[in-house]
């Protein structure tokens, strides 16, 4: 059987005869055998030196591509969106120049993270303490409350044990009770004094002697607004049905909280009615009610390699005492909203998140 390059030329015949010479020629010269083109289509051979070996470049050996699933959460694994970032469906806050945005939904890290991205943002990063402080100070109340608030609750008697009796500072009864679940539970034998617990507008019992802020209420209704009664030189006022508060940030501990009401012509804020909880609970209470979330911080690609996934530098260090310990496989960062601390847990957990526009 003749080759096919001969079978193509024979069966061809006047000008076509040349033109199948000439492609034929022109398809071995290609591969670089220029000399061996008047054989390989049939025709006679030229004396010629001696070819050399063809040699054919081969690529060479690529690594492997990575893939979505095996790819580090990094800031330079997917591009920056074109999108301007958004909120939909979350809480929005500014802290300064940087927004924010609180989604309730759970998820897990990367896909909180996801969820980020297509906003426009990323997790939250907390790179310095002033951030950090900043970010508290806004996400956990529009009055900057920290975790509670001591209001003007407290045993009836304090000195008898097994008593679960409650009264108000002004010697009033309990009437709507507003406590937390499982509370008051006297945990130690020794939660004699109530607190407001910020994040949910809920009370809890809890030693008097615990140093935090406290919240003043007028003993008059509107007196402030009046110029006359509660004043309010060093915290911050804000009026919730017909009564004026003040919440003061400086730490006390119950008695000296009752003494500095006294002394600016009020008395510890005393939320007798579940109406008057709500109130107060919607004028100062956190814009995003959760005890946990999200933040951008992992070790995923490298063991005990915290990073940002937005890739700020890390010069914060803001761990609870003993984290983090990779108790299993921890290997994303949640933030304690009452503690505002971090621990390190599974990434596969679901949790609430605050996603941060890139800047």
């Amino acid at each position: 059987m003749k080759p096919l390059s001969q079978a193509l030329v024979a069966s061809a015949s006047g000008p076509y005869r040349a033109l199948a010479l000439g492609v034929c020629a022109l398809g071995v010269c290609a591969l670089g055998a220029c000399a061996l083109a008047a054989t390989a289509c049939g025709g006679p051979s030229a004396p010629t030196e001696p070819s050399a070996p063809m040699l054919i470049p081969v690529q060479p050996p690529q690594p492997p591509a990575v893939t979505s699933s095996s790819a580090a959460p990094r800031k330079t694994d997917a591009p920056r969106a074109a999108v301007p970032f958004k909120c939909d469906g979350g809480v929005r806050f500014q802290v300064g120049a940087r927004s924010f945005c609180a989604f309730s939904e759970l998820d897990t890290w990367e896909g909180s993270e996801r969820r980020c991205a297509a906003n426009g943002g990323h997790l939250m990063t907390l790179e310095t303490e002033a951030t950090s402080e900043a970010a508290h100070g806004v996400l956990g109340s529009p009055l900057a409350a920290r975790r509670a608030a001591w209001i003007g609750l407290e045993l009836k008697n304090k000195k008898k044990a097994g008593t679960n009796e409650w009264k108000w500072s002004s010697g009033d009864g309990v009437k709507a009770a507003s406590w937390n679940d499982s509370e008051p539970n006297n945990f130690d034998g020794n939660e004699g004094c109530g607190e407001w617990l910020v994040a949910s507008g809920l009370w809890n019992d809890t030693r008097c002697d615990q140093m935090q802020a406290y919240l003043c209420q007028s003993t008059k209704s509107g007196a402030l607004l009046k110029g006359g009664g509660l004043s309010c030189h060093t915290g911050r006022t804000f009026t919730a049905g017909s009564k004026t508060y003040c919440l003061n940030a400086a730490p006390l501990s119950f008695n000296d909280a009752k003494k500095a009401c006294a002394a600016d012509k009020g008395r510890l804020a005393e939320l007798t009615t579940a109406e008057e909880n709500r109130a107060v609970r919607d004028a100062m209470a956190a814009r995003f009610a959760a005890t946990t979330m999200w933040i951008g911080l992992t070790d995923s690609p490298e063991e005990g390699r915290w990073a940002w996934s937005s890739g700020a530098p890390r010069t914060f260090e803001g761990w609870a005492p003993g984290e983090p310990n990779n108790f299993g496989d921890e290997d994303c960062a949640q933030l304690f909203a009452d503690t505002w601390t971090w621990n390190d847990l599974d990434c596969d957990t679901r949790l609430p998140s605050v996603c941060e526009g890139r800047e």
